[in-house]
């Protein structure tokens, strides 16, 4: 199966239509009917992606998964790993990842239902495109290399055909003459990545599961040894009906501390999405109490609502990703147990005190 995080975009297109649709649909119509240069470059993008050469389609790949010019792509990022996507794309991060401080939904995508695999560059025209949709193309596991390697795969700014309002990114990954595929790669790699070209469409999509779907499944999957897809479709049978019953406050023993945090937590926003546990932060702090430790706490309120619904006593928490963090911690670039702060883990530290203990948010890295 194939896992992806909800954006409010993805959401809204999801409630409207059960599809997924890539970004430049939504850009594109946004801009139509303006005069504006950047209009124009959208539209000529547009054109060249849907109407020309599937290259030029392709040959955006390598920006896409550098993160740059999304609101451009025409292809949505999906992952083979379930806990990849919960713990790095579900769950507020200030840019490793994603840039988001809001939980998303997850669309579990069956990959055994049939889509094709796109593996030529040569197709041209709108009617020959078309044929496209709703395809993919496996990047993951150094594909991405190897589609390079065998010609079906370009940086943006070697296609001579292309318009040039990502070159310059592109070029980023140019070191005189010589292309950098190294990075994209591993990227790639450890995100598990499959792109859709232009929309995943209602018949490949099992289900769209909320955040407390999420923190069950990862109470199971997190450690096992077996078939992760396997314990997915398992524990969604066994907890189908698990965002009403939960409202059931009886038959779990809730505590009043426990539906606060359940209605907090739980309860989709106009948005489409949800509140992590670390958004309490400031409705809870204040100078008497450590930031580290009002965060543990939080986590064994919310320990004990999953280990209510799941009778499993050691409960694994997505909310485990994400840090906060005190003065002491800061000046010693170290988290709350001792690990030294680094490119990997710096991205997911979303609040802190400073000397005079006042609580600051980080700014994602835009």
């Amino acid at each position: 199966m194939l896992y992806r995080a909800l954006n409010a975009y993805d959401v809204k297109n999801w409630k409207e239509e059960q599809t997924i649709k890539a970004n430049i649909g939504r850009s594109y119509n946004e801009y139509k009917n303006k005069k504006s240069a950047k209009a124009k470059n959208i539209s000529k993008i547009f054109s060249e992606v849907y109407y020309q050469k599937m290259s030029l389609a392709l040959d955006r790949i390598i920006a896409h998964v550098g993160g740059k010019n999304m609101k451009y792509s025409c292809w949505i990022s999906t992952s083979k790993s379930f806990n990849f996507v919960a713990e790095e794309y579900a769950i507020p991060q200030t840019g490793k990842y994603n840039i988001d401080m809001s939980r998303k939904p997850i669309a579990i995508i069956d990959k055994e239902k049939t889509f094709g695999t796109i593996a030529t560059r040569d197709e041209a025209g709108n009617e020959n495109i078309a044929k496209h949709f709703g395809e993919c193309i496996d990047i993951s596991d150094d594909n991405l290399n190897k589609l390079y390697e065998a010609g079906i795969i370009y940086p943006l700014y070697q296609n001579d055909d292309a318009c040039r309002t990502v070159s310059d990114a592109a070029k980023a990954i140019n070191n005189k003459g010589k292309t950098k595929m190294t990075g994209f790669n591993n990227f790639a790699k450890a995100a598990y990545e499959v792109l859709f070209f232009t929309v995943i469409n209602k018949e490949n999509i099992i289900s769209v599961i909320s955040p407390l779907m999420q923190d069950i499944l990862y109470v199971f999957t997190k450690d096992a040894n077996t078939n992760e897809d396997k314990i997915v479709l398992e524990k969604l049978k066994e907890f189908i009906n698990i965002d009403v019953d939960i409202h059931n406050y009886e038959k779990y023993g809730f505590t009043s501390q426990e539906i606060n945090v359940i209605e907090f937590l739980y309860t989709q926003r106009e948005d489409g999405l949800y509140n992590s546990l670390v958004d309490l932060i400031p409705y809870l702090y204040d100078e008497s109490i450590n930031i580290i430790e009002l965060y543990e706490i939080l986590k064994d309120v919310k320990k004990s609502i999953l280990r209510k619904i799941t009778g499993v006593e050691k409960i694994e928490l997505l909310d485990n990703e994400i840090f906060v963090s005190d003065y002491d911690h800061c000046v010693n670039s170290t988290l709350f147990d001792g690990r030294k702060v680094n490119k990997r883990n710096k991205y997911d530290i979303i609040f802190f005190t400073d000397e005079q203990k006042k609580l600051t948010r980080v700014n994602p890295a835009v």
